[in-house]
């Protein structure tokens, strides 16, 4: 109401803030995009909400499987990498998988090794396993057998990764 009545206001950059960060917190992350972007002097805050929503959109349409519009809001978090590392470790490693679906086996491996080299992605467990099964996946599409092998094998070697995917790693590595 406060943006509609007084488009003018020094304030409405506050106002768009606060506004979108609401829609943050109630999982609107589309409504949250497109509030957040209206704003023209971004701060820190605004730039990890920025993130934060893009990322999250990004998820959002990756599990409704629109991988390239998913990947597309993966790119623009990253923009904020400054922000907050945990977000863009994962980041990285959604942004593989929208590769990886969309066949594009190259970018893929390329953003779940930065994904593994990225800090805190290690502290990510289930995360940075599965970057692992999943890199040796990418590998194998490009029929890089040798990197893939290794990639099988570091993943079986992990012992907190599920017995029946292990095994089927083994299969893979051979």
């Amino acid at each position: 109401e406060y943006i509609a009545k007084y488009p003018w206001s020094p304030r409405l950059d506050q106002a768009y803030s606060y506004l979108g960060m609401a829609f943050v917190e109630s999982r609107n992350y589309a409504r949250a995009l497109e509030v957040l972007s209206q704003i023209k002097q971004r701060s820190a805050l605004t730039r990890r909400a920025l993130q934060r929503a893009s990322y999250l959109r990004g998820v959002e349409l990756f599990q409704n499987l629109r991988f390239k519009e998913a990947e597309a809001l993966f790119s623009q978090a990253m923009e904020y990498q400054e922000q907050d590392p945990h977000i863009r470790a994962l980041t990285l490693f959604w942004r593989g998988e929208a590769h990886y679906r969309q066949e594009n086996y190259a970018l893929a491996a390329k953003d779940w090794r930065d994904f593994q080299k990225a800090p805190g992605a290690f502290n990510l467990k289930e995360e940075y396993n599965q970057s692992l099964y999943n890199l040796g996946y990418a590998y194998y599409q490009m029929e890089e057998y040798g990197e893939a092998e290794k990639c099988f094998r570091g993943y079986a070697e992990r012992k907190e990764n599920e017995r029946p995917l292990r095994i089927e790693t083994y299969n893979r590595a051979g």
